[in-house]
């Protein structure tokens, strides 16, 4: 499970907030940080800038670890599946 940014700012760009301590990218270049990226982004500072980065389309989330939401109604674990489309996997995840 991780995610996976891309530069889109067109031209090669440093990234302070891309875990563990920043990145340079190339333009279009993708780089994999291990489990959900927001955690993992520490400092308010840093968290602006990654902010403002997905706002201004200066980088894009190619993916992403799955989401997974709980039905309380029924208590059941569901995965968030994208299909053109979003939807529900109306499997049951056993491991939850």
């Amino acid at each position: 499970m991780h995610t996976t940014i891309k530069n889109t700012s067109g031209e090669t760009r440093t990234f302070s907030f891309i875990p563990p301590h920043g990145r340079e990218l190339d333009d279009n270049e993708e780089v994999d940080v291990l489990g959900e990226i927001i955690p993992q982004i520490t400092t308010k500072r840093a968290r602006q800038a990654y902010e403002d980065a997905i706002q201004t389309g200066e980088i894009t989330l190619v993916t992403t670890p799955a989401v997974i939401i709980k039905d309380d109604s029924s208590g059941d674990s569901k995965q968030v599946v994208l299909d053109t489309t979003l939807d529900v996997d109306d499997q049951r995840i056993s491991s939850l």
